[in-house]
């Protein structure tokens, strides 16, 4: 884990930057971050990049998630970028071996679906 988190508990840079821009009254975390900018700042996300590695947990990583140093966990990053290319999310999660369970979801939205002759093509 790089770094350290920032006072107020968040770790998401894009979450981190809306509550600054906003003096952390506009996002109250009970609605999905992706769905808040949308609605609030009318970013189109366009492709998702996630990767998964497998590492050995350091020792601050260990206490944080309830193991011994050295086990192995399962790290998840991904990359979001608008439908220009343009990044505009970068996000990490890092998951116990012994009780990881991924399933993700990566609906396309309608503006990343190209339009010919009124036809949407995938």
């Amino acid at each position: 884990m790089a770094g350290r988190a920032p006072a107020d508990g968040t770790r998401d840079p894009a979450e981190r930057r809306v509550r600054a821009a906003q003096g952390r009254q506009a996002y109250d975390r009970t609605t999905p971050l992706r769905k808040f900018l949308t609605d609030r700042y009318k970013i189109r996300f366009g492709e998702l990049h996630p990767w998964c590695t497998t590492t050995l947990a350091t020792p601050r990583l260990a206490g944080m998630l309830d193991l011994r140093p050295a086990t192995p966990v399962l790290s998840v990053s991904w990359m979001g970028h608008d439908f220009r290319g343009l990044p505009v999310e970068r996000s990490w999660v890092v998951l116990r071996s012994d009780r990881a369970h991924l399933t993700m979801h990566l609906p396309r939205a309608d503006h990343a679906w190209k339009v010919a002759g009124g036809d949407r093509i995938a």
